[in-house]
C-alpha cells in the first residue's frame, strides 16, 4: 500500500501527470465506445444525454457512426451531434442527408442542421452552389434548412436556397441576384429545368439583361446560343446602352454599334476580348468607323495593363489616324509585349506626325526585338526626309551604337537624304569597317553628284583587302549617280587585273550605267576577261551602242559558250534594239532555255520578220502560259496592226482554250486601235457564234463609246440570242444614253429570252436615267417570274429599301 509520502512525490512529479491524462483520455474514449452500441437500444435516451453531456470529445466517434449497419444508431448519433453542435459534423451529416435512404435518420439529420441554427447554413449553402450536384441531392440539403433562418439569408444566398428547392417563382421576386444561378441552370441536361429558368429570367426582364449579356463572352457555345435566344425575346428598348452594344456587335450589327456613337466605345473595347474571332473583328471595325469619338477611350485603355488588346488598340488607333493617339502610341514603344511595340510603331507611320521621329529612332530602332528594330528601320525609310535631322543626330553623337549608326546609314540613303551627304562623306572616308562601305553605298542611294570626288578618292586603296569592299560600293555608288567625271577612274579598274573580279565587274555595271557610248571600246577589250565577262555583256546592253553586237555574237557563236551566257548576250542584244542581231537571236528559239529571253528580245528589237517564228511558239502546246504571253506582248510591240490581223487569225483557228483567253485578255491592252478590225470581223457571217461573242467580251472592257453605232446595228440584225445578249451587257458597262430606247424595246418585247430581258434591264439601272425609272419599277409586276425575281434583286443591291420579296 503507498504511504502519503508517496503520493505527495507522485503529484509533483509531471510526467506521472502526462501518465495520469493519458488514462483519463482512454477511460473517456472506452466509455464513448461503451454508450455508441446504446444508441441502437430501444431505451436511448440516457445514452444521449451522457454523449452531449461529454460534448465535442464524442464527435470522432459519433460521426464514424453515423456509417453504423444499425439505423437507429445512425440517427440518434445525428441527433447527439446536433445537440452538441461540433462545427466538423456538417459536412458528414450533409453526405448522410444525401446518401442515407432511411427516412427516419433523414428526419434525424434535419432536426440537427435545425438545433445548429447559422452555423450550418453557410456550408449547406456552399454545398448547394456546386454544379456538379445532382438536383435531388440539392432539394434534401435544401429542405434541412429550416425557414426560421431564410431572413438572415443575402439575396444572392436566397436565390441558391428557392433554385435547389425548384421555386423559380421566389426566384423571380428575388431578382437580379438570382441571374447567375439561373443562367447556370440553362445549360443543364434537365429541358424541363432550363424551360423554367429560361421563363423566370423573361420575367425578371430589365434587372436579367445585364447578366445575360456578360455571358455573350462565355467559352460555352451551348450556353451562347441559348441566352442570345433569350436576349432576342427581350425588349431591345430596354437595354443600357453598352448591353445593347454588346449584344449588337454579338449579332454582327456593326452599323447598329456605329449608330449608337460614343456610348458603344467601352462595351465595343471590352469585346475586343472575347473567345470568338469575329465578335473581336467586328468590334475593332465599329471602332475604326466610329473615327475620333472611340479615340479617348482607347488612349485611357492603352494606359492600362490588358495587355491581350493593347496591340489591336494601338492598330485601331493607326487606322484612325487621329494625332491625339501619338502621346499614347509613343508610351506603348516601352512596352514589355513586342507585338504591342511593333503596332505602336506602324501607326506612329500611318498617323504622320513628326514628334513621332525621335522616339522610333531612340526606342524602336534599339529595340531588343530585332523584329522591331528592322520594322522600324523600314518604317523609318518609309516616312522620308522628316527623319533626316534625327538620323544624322545619331551619327554626329559618339555615344550611339554602332547597330544604330549602321542603321541610320542605310535610312539616310534609302529615303535620299541630301542633307546627309557631309557626314555620309566624313564617315566613308575616315570612318571604320562596316560603317564606312555602308555610308559609300548610301551616297549612292542619295545620288547627289556633290559625293563623286569623295566616291573617286577612296578608289585608289580599292586594290588593298582593307579598302576592296568600300572601293565596291563607291564603284556601285558612282554608277547609280551617272556622271561621266567617274568614266575614267571606272575603265582604270575595268582594265587593271591587279583589282579584285569583283570589283572589275561592278566597275564595268557602273559604265553601263553611265552610258557613255564612248566607253564601248574598252568594254569590248573587257570581254576577253572571263572573270567579268557575264558584266561587261550586261554593260554593252545597256549602253545600247550597236557597235556591240558583233563582239557579242561572236561569243555567242563560240562552242564553249554555256547557255546561261547566251540568254544573257540575247538580252543585251535586246537592250542594244538593233536588227543586226535578229537572225542570230530567231536561230536561238529552238532550244527551249533560249525561247523566253529571246521573245523578249525580239520584241525590243520588233523586227517584222520574226512574226512567224514568235506565232510559232505562241500556237506550240508545250508553251507555258507565260512564255505565251510574253510572245503575245512581243508581237504587240513589233506591229500593233500587224499583230491584231495575226492574233485574230489565231483566235479564229486555233482550238487551245487557254490561248484563246490570253489573247482575249490581251487585246483592250492595245486601245482603241482594235475597234474597227474587230467590228469588220464581227459584220461578218456569224457562222462562229462563240468567237462573235468573245469580240464582243473584249470591246466590252474598252468602255468606249466609238463602238456602240456598230454594235447597235449589229444587235438589230443579229439572229443568235447569245451575241445579241452580250451586246446588251456591253451597253450596260459602256453606259451610253445612245442605246436606251434599243434596250427599252428588248425589255418590253414580251418574246425576247429571259436572259436577255434580264441584261436590258441591268444594262439600263446602269446607264442610270431618271426618265426610265417608271418604266423599270413595273418589272416588279412582270408576267415572266425570272425578270420579277431579278428586278426585285437588282433594285435591293442598288438601295431600295421599299422593295419587299413577295412568299409564294
Amino acid at each position: 500500500m503507498l504511504q502519503a509520502s508517496n503520493l505527495e512525490s507522485l503529484e509533483e512529479n509531471w510526467e506521472v501527470k502526462f501518465v495520469a491524462d493519458e488514462i483519463q483520455k482512454l477511460l473517456l474514449e472506452r466509455k464513448i465506445k461503451g454508450l455508441i452500441p446504446k444508441l441502437g437500444s430501444n431505451s436511448p435516451d440516457k445514452a444521449i444525454d451522457q454523449l452531449v453531456e461529454i460534448g465535442a470529445d464524442t464527435s470522432t466517434y459519433l460521426i464514424s457512426a453515423l456509417r453504423n449497419k444499425d439505423y437507429k444508431i445512425r440517427k440518434n448519433a445525428a441527433t447527439c451531434l446536433g445537440k452538441i453542435k461540433d462545427k466538423k459534423a456538417i459536412e458528414p451529416l450533409m453526405r448522410v442527408l444525401m446518401e442515407d435512404s432511411n427516412g427516419e435518420v433523414e428526419e434525424s439529420v434535419r432536426k440537427a442542421f435545425s438545433n445548429m441554427g447559422m452555423m450550418a447554413i453557410k456550408p449547406m449553402i456552399k454545398l448547394l452552389e456546386e454544379d456538379e450536384l445532382e438536383p435531388e441531392k440539392k432539394k434534401k440539403i435544401a429542405d434541412a434548412i429550416d425557414d426560421k433562418e431564410l431572413g438572415v439569408l443575402t439575396k444572392s444566398n436566397l436565390a441558391i436556397y428557392q433554385l435547389a428547392k425548384g421555386n423559380f417563382a421566389e426566384c423571380a421576386k428575388i431578382g437580379s441576384p438570382a441571374v447567375p444561378y439561373l443562367i447556370k441552370a440553362l445549360n443543364k441536361g434537365d429541358l424541363a429545368l432550363r424551360e423554367k429558368a429560361e421563363t423566370t429570367l423573361l420575367r425578371i426582364g430589365i434587372g436579367a439583361i445585364s447578366e445575360l449579356v456578360n455571358t455573350l463572352s462565355t467559352i460555352d457555345e451551348n450556353l451562347r446560343k441559348i441566352v442570345m435566344d433569350i436576349l432576342d425575346k427581350m425588349d431591345i428598348s430596354l437595354f443600357h446602352a453598352s448591353d445593347k452594344t454588346y449584344y449588337f456587335i454579338s449579332k454582327g450589327y456593326i452599323d447598329k454599334c456605329v449608330e449608337l456613337g460614343n456610348s458603344s466605345v467601352s462595351a465595343l473595347i471590352r469585346a475586343m476580348e472575347d473567345p470568338r474571332g469575329e465578335v473581336v473583328n467586328n468590334a475593332i471595325e465599329a471602332l475604326k468607323r466610329l473615327g475620333s469619338i472611340a479615340v479617348p477611350d482607347i488612349i485611357k485603355e492603352l494606359k492600362g495593363r490588358k495587355r491581350k488588346i493593347k496591340g489591336k488598340l494601338a492598330v485601331i488607333l493607326g487606322d484612325i489616324g487621329d494625332k491625339r493617339g501619338v502621346d499614347s502610341l509613343i508610351a506603348c514603344l516601352s512596352d514589355l509585349e513586342p507585338e504591342v511595340r511593333i503596332n505602336a510603331a506602324q501607326s506612329l507611320y500611318k498617323i504622320g506626325d513628326e514628334r513621332a521621329a525621335p522616339f522610333l529612332i531612340n526606342k524602336a530602332l534599339l529595340d531588343k526585338d530585332k523584329r522591331v528594330r528592322v520594322l522600324t528601320g523600314d518604317i523609318l525609310k518609309k516616312m522620308g526626309k522628316v527623319v533626316a535631322p534625327s538620323l544624322i543626330r545619331i551619327l554626329e553623337d559618339p555615344k550611339s551604337t554602332e547597330e544604330l549608326k549602321e542603321t541610320s546609314v542605310k535610312v539616310l540613303g534609302e529615303i535620299k537624304a541630301e542633307k546627309a551627304v557631309d557626314i555620309l562623306t566624313k564617315i566613308m572616308l575616315a570612318g571604320k569597317g562596316k560603317l564606312r562601305e555602308l555610308a559609300a553605298r548610301a551616297l549612292g542611294d542619295i545620288g547627289s553628284k556633290k559625293a563623286i570626288e569623295a566616291l573617286i578618292s577612296v578608289l585608289s586603296d580599292a586594290k588593298e583587302l582593307s579598302g576592296w569592299q568600300r572601293g565596291y560600293n563607291a564603284t556601285i555608288a558612282l554608277g547609280k549617280i551617272a556622271d561621266v567625271k567617274a568614266v575614267p577612274h571606272l575603265i582604270k579598274i575595268l582594265k587593271d587585273e591587279n583589282y579584285l573580279p569583283q570589283l572589275q565587274g561592278a566597275a564595268a555595271e557602273a559604265l553601263g550605267k553611265i552610258r557613255d557610248k564612248s566607253v564601248i571600246n574598252e568594254l569590248i577589250k573587257s570581254l576577253e576577261n572571263k572573270k567579268i565577262q557575264r558584266e561587261v555583256i550586261g554593260a554593252i546592253g545597256k549602253l545600247g551602242n550597236p557597235e556591240g553586237i558583233e563582239p557579242l555574237l561572236k561569243i555567242f557563236y563560240e562552242e564553249d559558250s554555256s547557255t546561261p551566257l547566251k540568254a544573257l548576250i540575247i538580252e543585251a542584244c535586246g537592250d542594244i534594239g538593233d536588227y543586226s542581231a535578229t537572225d542570230a537571236i530567231i536561230g536561238a528559239l529552238s532550244k527551249e532555255q533560249l525561247r523566253l529571253p529571246g521573245i523578249i528580245a525580239l520584241g525590243k528589237i520588233r523586227e517584222e520578220k520574226s512574226i512567224p517564228q514568235i506565232e510559232e511558239i505562241l500556237f506550240d502546246k508545250n508553251s507555258d502560259e507565260n512564255l505565251k504571253n510574253t510572245c503575245i506582248e512581243a508581237l504587240i510591240s513589233i506591229n500593233k496592226k500587224a499583230s491584231i490581223l495575226s492574233m485574230l487569225k489565231i483566235l479564229k483557228s486555233n482550238t487551245d482554250e487557254n490561248l484563246k483567253k490570253l489573247l482575249i485578255d490581251s487585246f483592250p491592252k492595245m486601245g482603241e486601235i482594235i475597234i474597227k478590225p474587230f467590228i469588220d470581223e464581227l459584220k461578218k457571217d456569224e457562222k462562229d457564234v462563240e468567237l462573235h461573242k468573245n469580240l464582243i467580251k473584249v470591246l466590252n472592257k474598252l468602255k468606249s463609246e466609238k463602238v456602240v453605232k456598230d454594235l447597235l446595228d449589229i444587235m438589230l440584225k443579229t439572229k443568235e440570242d447569245s451575241i445579241k445578249g452580250e451586246i446588251i451587257i456591253a451597253f450596260g458597262n459602256i453606259k451610253s444614253t445612245a442605246c436606251s430606247n434599243a434596250l427599252m424595246e428588248i425589255l418590253n418585247d414580251k418574246n425576247s429570252s429571259s436572259a436577255n430581258r434580264k441584261a436590258a434591264l441591268s444594262s439600263l439601272i446602269n446607264i442610270g436615267e431618271k426618265k426610265y425609272a417608271p418604266v423599270l419599277i413595273k418589272t416588279l409586276e412582270d408576267e415572266d417570274p425570272e425578270l420579277k425575281s431579278f428586278s426585285l434583286k437588282a433594285f435591293q443591291h442598288i438601295g431600295i429599301p421599299l422593295v419587299k420579296e413577295e412568299e409564294d
